[in-house]
């Protein structure tokens, strides 16, 4: 049996220095995500602390850019942000929106870009109900979730009945339960009251996110069984669903126990061919489509609707590397299927570009478990969320 690091959860450290910072605990954070992301907002955050700077640049980092300007509205004084290209198409401007809605002072300086931008930093008031309109980003809602406690009156936040990653609102509403807020939702609406985050010990887990990828390479090997420490089975992560799907379609059995999980191919499992909805979960398309590639498994993909906002496009990115295999994709009334049928099987050296997006390469190089000539552009793109991706998959290079 192999046992493989996963990081910490990179959302559930990122919520947590959020509300770390508006707490004013002096508690130390010792379990953080060791990702470039967490990293960048805890630099960010103890900048802010020792008042160093007023000027800050946030990469192509979704969450830490929309949490960082929720958090800047309510922090008196005067803050610029910028960002990389990408993030200009990225759900932004819906959160600018509902915070200027509660009086926030966000202003910008072109039509067709949204960074650089200033915040004036002071109190809100709260005290209404606040309506968020797009369903493009789960993001938007914990952003503005995580300040409603601060702001005056407390926040009513309505959030559309069909919106996507609703288990990463799960996990932000969780976590402030944890740590004193007061608050009820009722469907889509969340009743937060005024309060002040109260923490006296940090929350961490190992990220089902990244355990995906394994699960992905335990069911194309069909020999490795893994061992996940600090992967929990009654975790906070929407994305512990992974465990499911490759149960049910892959034949990818988990066994936990205090200390971590334990996964293995059984070939006793009958597979059932299924169409999975990836609204709430779209990080793990990836890993099941790679998966799907290189089994016998028969896999159809719906709630793809925000694939194309994240670090990269990432269905067109995925259906046109799959393509350097004689994949053929069809897309009908929002439904993917692949064709299997002409897959290329020669071991011609096959480059697959990840357009600087950490999980299209760590995806797609568990095709290399398969097939032969596999390489990755810009490996080093993976420190985004799991920095020692390529040390933990030598382990089971060593071993195969």
């Amino acid at each position: 049996m192999i046992t493989i690091t996963l990081p910490y959860s990179k959302s559930i450290s990122n919520r947590l220095l959020i509300m770390h910072f508006l707490s004013q605990s002096k508690i130390a954070l010792n379990y953080l995500s060791q990702s470039d992301d967490t990293i960048l907002l805890q630099n960010i955050l103890q900048n802010l602390s020792k008042e160093e700077t007023n000027h800050f640049y946030t990469h192509n980092a979704g969450t830490t850019t929309r949490f960082l300007i929720a958090l800047l509205s309510i922090t008196k004084g005067s803050w610029q942000i910028n960002a990389d290209e990408r993030m200009n198409h990225r759900p932004i401007l819906p959160l600018l929106e509902a915070l200027k809605e509660l009086g926030s002072e966000i202003e910008t300086y072109c039509e067709t870009k949204i960074f650089p931008l200033t915040i004036k930093g002071k109190d809100l008031q709260g005290g209404k109900t606040i309506e968020i309109l797009s369903t493009q980003s789960s993001q938007i809602v914990s952003a503005i979730a995580m300040i409603a406690p601060y702001c005056k009156g407390g926040l009513k936040i309505e959030y559309p009945e069909t919106q996507t990653s609703l288990s990463y609102i799960d996990m932000t509403l969780s976590m402030m339960k944890n740590y004193g807020i007061d608050l009820e939702r009722k469907q889509n609406i969340i009743d937060i009251k005024q309060g002040c985050y109260k923490i006296e010990e940090e929350t961490f887990e190992a990220d089902w996110s990244s355990a995906s990828f394994f699960y992905a390479l335990v069911a194309i090997s069909k020999s490795h069984k893994i061992f996940l420490p600090q992967l929990k089975e009654n975790s906070l992560q929407g994305d512990k669903i992974i465990k499911e799907i490759f149960e049910r379609s892959f034949g990818v059995t988990t066994i936990f126990t205090q200390e971590g999980a334990t996964i293995e191919y059984n070939p006793e499992i009958e597979k059932q061919n299924q169409q999975i909805d990836f609204t709430t979960c779209p990080d793990l398309f990836l890993p099941v489509l790679i998966a799907d590639v290189c089994t016998d498994s028969q896999i159809s993909y719906t709630g793809l609707q925000t694939l194309s906002l994240k670090e990269s496009d990432r269905l067109n990115s995925a259906i046109k590397q799959t393509e350097k295999l004689n994949i053929k994709a069809t897309i009908k009334e929002d439904v993917l299927s692949i064709d299997k049928s002409q897959i290329r099987h020669n071991n011609l050296p096959i480059l697959i570009e990840t357009y600087q997006d950490h999980r299209m390469a760590m995806a797609f190089y568990l095709l290399a478990f398969r097939y032969k000539g596999i390489e990755i552009e810009n490996p080093n793109c993976v420190s985004k969320s799991f920095p020692n991706y390529w040390n933990e998959i030598k382990k089971i290079k060593n071993n195969s």
